[in-house]
């Protein structure tokens, strides 16, 4: 019984990092700084879930923490579920501390460059598109949450996986 919920569980203590993130970035807003650490989070439980839990888990994640954004609805959640099936579709690849920071950093920034480009798609019909703009904006997103993936990857995932050992997943 423990394991099916294991993917929820595993959200609810999840949540916290989050919704921390997200407030963080809605107090630092007016610098057009966002905290997107939700490809971050992903990553870890993919590699012990199943593969259904992971898509779950992520969906979850995605459907949660894209309501407050100006976004096309269901673009940040179906990113992070395509995301769930390549990583837990190569579980092996994970096993190494050092893979799975590169694998961390990966899906962040892929996940956080999608989330941009929805949004800039969807922001532009109110402020005129400029492509020199839009890249360095991008750009130093993208550094932003690559570097947030180096400074709490050890964090969470410690994080993370004392609770799924607790849950004992294996």
């Amino acid at each position: 019984m423990t394991l099916t919920w294991a993917w929820l569980i595993l959200f609810l203590a999840t949540y916290p990092w989050l919704v921390a993130s997200d407030l963080l970035s809605s107090s630092l807003s007016s610098w057009n700084l966002v905290f997107y650490i939700s490809g971050l989070v992903i990553v870890a439980p993919c590699r012990r879930l199943r593969r259904w839990q992971a898509i779950l888990f992520s969906a979850f994640i995605g459907f949660t923490f894209e309501a407050l954004r100006p976004i096309p609805h269901g673009s940040l959640a179906f990113c992070l579920i395509f995301l769930a099936i390549i990583l837990s579709s190569f579980p092996d690849l994970l096993r190494d501390k050092a893979r799975l920071r590169q694998g961390a950093i990966l899906v962040n920034t892929i996940s956080g460059f999608i989330w941009y480009l929805a949004m800039s798609i969807s922001l532009r019909e109110e402020i005129p598109f400029q492509f020199s703009l839009f890249l360095y904006n991008a750009t130093l997103q993208l550094l932003l949450s690559a570097a947030l993936t180096l400074l709490l990857f050890n964090t969470i995932s410690v994080y993370q996986n004392r609770v799924m050992d607790k849950l004992r997943i294996p």
